[in-house]
């Protein structure tokens, strides 16, 4: 059987040409943002807001090299992956970045899913984390693509993978390199702080699961990376007035001087990619305030990218689910 496997991420510009527009699509979705006057007041609203934030996003997205890295570490994600699953069980996947709002979109992951001839597509959520606002979103808008095109071929999803043991293994495994990097004789003036993207609080208060499985996976991280030193989670990335997730990651930096903590490893624990919410508003932006606030020793944890145990983790999430599908046979007893 030919399966396809569509790799569901955010998407980003690849240019800073298309930074307005790809915030416009960000701002047109209305599973995240309702803005008044239905699909017509959310085009209206969606373009002024792009128009609004464009200036400082392409500033951003400058200061990264002009362009988002996200579809390229996805290819290089999928690559991996298909190779693993190759060798593991000769099964030949065809792995597709989906992105949500910028190109490859849904619509264009199918098609190629079509050209090549697949026969079952999984939906394969690249965020570790379940989030109506993120996978939800993400799994929405591809039915409503498989929906236009007619699409007869079978999907199935895999919704997150927090507490998988491989994902956390190789999430343990950042955290040790970003605590190497402290100076071994002030560890009592460290701590890790584990950054993940923010979300609203009506997301929470409806019963969003994803703020708990962030805190999830970073305890079990932690525990996992042998690190004793202390560690807590805040967020970032918040835009707009609503009420979002506290504490956030800048205020909790500026903050740990006065705690005595002049020494901090910052864990991006929601991303699996380098993008802008790390290369720029941890490396740059987050990495300013502290060194302003205080801290003298400021070490971000790497990315999972396409590190060798986290390539491994997807290719194992990935066989679980083929055979949770009966797309595999089971894997023998031991």
């Amino acid at each position: 059987m030919r399966i396809a496997v569509l790799m569901l991420n955010l998407g980003g510009p690849q240019s800073l040409a298309e930074v307005r527009p790809f915030l416009r699509q960000l701002f047109l979705d209305r599973e995240i943002i309702k803005f008044p006057g239905g699909a017509l007041g959310q085009r209206v609203f969606a373009r002024l807001v792009a128009r609004k934030k464009a200036h400082e996003s392409e500033a951003n997205y400058a200061a990264i090299g002009g362009k988002s890295p996200l579809l390229d570490w996805t290819r290089r994600q999928g690559a991996g992956m298909a190779e693993r699953v190759r060798q593991q069980s000769g099964v030949e996947i065809l792995p597709v970045p989906c992105m949500r709002y910028w190109h490859p979109l849904a619509d264009e992951a199918l098609q190629q899913a079509a050209d090549w001839g697949a026969e079952h597509l999984v939906a394969f959520t690249q965020y570790p984390h379940f989030s109506t606002t993120t996978t939800g979103s993400s799994l929405a808008e591809l039915q409503r693509a498989a929906a236009r095109r007619g699409l007869r071929a079978p999907i199935s999803a895999i919704r997150g993978f927090h507490d998988h043991p491989d994902y956390v293994s190789a999430l343990a495994a950042t955290v040790r390199d970003a605590v190497q990097r402290l100076p071994a004789q002030h560890l009592a003036q460290s701590k890790v702080v584990y950054s993940a993207h923010s979300l609203p609080m009506k997301f929470v208060r409806a019963g969003d699961p994803y703020p708990e499985q962030i805190r999830i996976s970073a305890e079990l991280a932690h525990r996992q990376s042998g690190c004793e030193l202390p560690f807590e989670v805040a967020w970032q990335s918040k835009v707009g007035p609503v009420e979002w997730l506290q504490p956030s990651t800048i205020d909790r930096i500026r903050a740990l001087p006065q705690e005595g903590v002049l020494h901090t490893a910052v864990v991006p624990i929601s991303f699996v990619n380098d993008h802008i919410e790390t290369l720029q508003e941890l490396d740059l932006a987050l990495a300013s305030e502290a060194k302003a606030a205080g801290i003298r020793t400021f070490a971000r944890a790497p990315a999972l990218n396409v590190r060798p145990d986290f390539l491994q983790a997807l290719a194992n999430v990935l066989l679980a689910h083929l055979r949770s599908q009966g797309l595999l046979a089971a894997a023998p007893a031991h």
